[in-house]
């Protein structure tokens, strides 16, 4: 019994092994051609978290005119680096408190929106940080702007250059990439942990 189990591991370990690294070159495919938003709050009262939401909604604004007519992940980064000072500008329109915007590769755990799943891994993030950015966080995809049912969701994604393969990744459904994403999980946690060390 014990000769068959040893192999048996062994080829479900290569299986593993195989699977992770195709999903974790499918997401660094996905997160270089994605721009992410992340708005964390003061702090976890109840007036700061209202004021987080209201930051998003004026920063999502104000993104969708300045980014109407971009049509690939890097112009849109360009346009966001170089207006940093608009986007802080218009959140404190928003909050009584200070802000900072700033342009930041961070790691995004796997996320599930209602239309579509980003796994876990290092992403691009336009990140506005109120106040003391002790609160509770909110963050979407601001390009291509994903977060909106699933059909414009497919269509954003294709007008962003993503391929079948990526689109299914993401909009695979519950059950069919979760093993793949919770690998990532795994491997995005080691990483973090070697990377902070």
């Amino acid at each position: 019994m014990k000769r068959f189990f040893e192999p048996a591991l062994a080829i479900g370990l290569v299986i593993s092994l195989v699977i992770g690294a195709h999903a974790d070159v499918m997401q660094k495919d996905i997160s270089n051609r994605v721009l992410r938003l992340h708005v964390i709050a003061n702090s976890d009262s109840e007036e700061d978290q209202a004021e987080k939401l209201a930051v998003r909604d004026i920063v999502l604004d104000k993104a969708n005119i300045l980014l109407e007519d971009a049509k690939s992940v890097d112009e849109v980064k360009t346009i966001v680096s170089e207006n940093l000072d608009i986007f802080t500008d218009c959140a404190k329109t928003a909050t009584s408190h200070p802000v900072r915007a700033e342009l930041v590769a961070m790691h995004f755990p796997t996320r599930e929106y209602d239309t579509f799943s980003l796994p876990a891994g290092e992403y691009e993030a336009l990140r506005i940080i109120i106040g003391d950015g002790g609160g509770r966080n909110w963050w979407c995809v601001m390009f291509p702007p994903l977060c909106l049912s699933a059909a414009e969701a497919v269509k954003y994604a294709e007008e962003a250059g993503m391929s079948d393969d990526e689109i299914r990744f993401i909009s695979g459904g519950e059950n069919e990439y979760r093993y793949k994403f919770k690998f990532l999980e795994i491997l995005s946690a080691i990483r973090e942990k070697v990377c902070n060390s």
